[in-house]
């Protein structure tokens, strides 16, 4: 969806909490995503968490896991690159879109979502005259809509001389700089042409950050978009993968979107150089796999160990998810008003790390929350793999008509590393 520093509505649920059962819970959805218990049978983890010399995460973490609500996705896309005339970056971005899909970057990223390797080149490489038809997104959607209309004409009228569109076929459209886009959007959606539910990706080359090209900032977001094209190619008609399991309520308040390559983008080693078959500007993106192991979940994982807190006695909270007239069941902590409740937390990496300390903040790492509900302490706040901390969480006074849970998120910092974080749900209750 609309990504690329454009959160403008990263969103923490507020919750109304009813009730909740004190067992722990037993499995993540989706498999053996870990209790957040030690492993004290010592296997290593799916994914090769070991450094070669029989390391092993001392815990593994329950994580959230993007699920498909059973739409179609794109096996193999394919991709036509559109650019206008004058842009200095057109030879860049075609070679982007012909050497993507065939890269080990998208194997990596894509596989295990049931995506293979697509296609594209000089054939699907769209060249327009003169400059994009206006500044707003919406101006670009309505002409993306009437070129594609008239691909194969059925009026008959003259053809556009667009590739048609086939159930494969995803449009890449770069506006330039010069342009001005206003606002500023890289995203992906669908327009319905005909019978047909067409995706496309919008990329403004004009989003890059101080200190990036534009060719950086677009790649990075074309690869990104153009991956939730595939699996999630359908967003509001029939879409696939595009939302965090039921279970995992805190993973899903994250962000609006929950597409593989939202909440990686959150993460402040989200973009990284390629090389070899894809030379360019990337942005990692979520493996259930990766997370369900304990391992980095934002793949291709950088070299360095990944190390986080795992959540401990995790407990099945019944909650009201904003205005719902039905409760909701999840997975976090149960908390009375006036009350409190320390939580454990157990330090894991994969690989040697040097020592780690921990904060927790009300809300999530990028959006704290304004209007605070708990108080938290740290009481035991600095260790290594297998440690355990431990913070005290507080809920305040109840506001009139306001029973609610609410997200914490424990950012974890080593020296000289990125930082990771973890969510939690707080379940409040009179």
């Amino acid at each position: 969806m609309v990504k690329r520093h454009l959160h403008t509505c990263s969103v923490l649920l507020c919750l109304v909490a009813v009730g909740c059962s004190s067992k722990a819970q037993s499995a993540a959805a989706g498999g053996d995503a870990g209790s957040g218990q030690p492993d004290g049978g010592g296997h290593p983890l799916e994914g090769g968490a070991g450094d070669g010399g029989g390391f092993v995460p001392a815990f593994k973490p329950d994580v959230g896991q993007i699920v498909s609500a059973g739409g179609k996705l794109i096996a193999a896309p394919r991709l036509v690159t559109v650019t206008w005339d004058g842009d200095p970056n057109r030879a860049a971005l075609e070679d982007f879109g012909d050497k993507l899909t065939v890269s080990g970057y998208w194997k990596s990223t894509t596989a295990e979502y049931g995506i293979g390797q697509g296609t594209s080149g000089a054939a699907n490489h769209l060249h327009l005259a003169g400059a994009p038809p206006g500044r707003d997104p919406s101006d670009i959607s309505a002409y993306l809509r009437a070129q594609l209309a008239a691909a194969a004409p059925t009026d008959g009228g003259a053809p556009s001389g667009w590739p048609v569109p086939d159930d494969s076929t995803t449009y890449v459209v770069y506006i330039p700089r010069s342009a001005k886009m206003n606002p500023s959007t890289t995203k992906h959606s669908e327009l319905t042409v005909g019978s047909m539910h067409v995706p496309y990706v919008l990329v403004d080359e004009g989003g890059a950050v101080a200190g990036q090209s534009d060719v950086d900032f677009a790649t990075a977001g074309a690869g990104h978009e153009i991956a939730e094209v595939a699996t999630n190619p359908h967003l509001s008609t029939d879409p696939a993968f595009g939302e965090f399991d039921a279970l995992h309520l805190a993973w899903k308040a994250l962000s609006q979107d929950n597409e593989i390559g939202d909440i990686c983008e959150l993460y402040p080693d989200a973009e990284y150089r390629g090389a070899g078959d894809l030379p360019y500007n990337l942005q990692r993106l979520w493996s259930n796999k990766s997370a369900a192991a304990g391992l980095n979940p934002c793949v291709p994982a950088p070299s360095e160990p990944y190390y986080n807190v795992a959540p401990l006695g995790l407990e099945n909270v019944s909650v009201f998810m904003g205005a719902a007239v039905s409760p909701e069941s999840g997975y976090g902590y149960q908390v009375p008003i006036g009350g409190n409740k320390a939580i454990k937390l157990g330090f894991f990496s994969s690989l040697p790390s040097a020592a780690w300390t921990i904060t927790a903040t009300e809300g999530n790492w990028f959006s704290p929350a304004s209007n605070k509900r708990l108080t938290i302490v740290v009481d035991k706040g600095t260790g290594n793999n297998g440690d355990v901390g431990q913070i005290t969480v507080t809920a305040n006074a109840k506001a009139p008509g306001d029973g609610n849970a609410v997200v914490v998120t424990i950012t974890s910092k080593a020296p000289g590393l990125p930082e990771h974080s973890m969510p939690l749900l707080i379940g409040t209750y009179p």
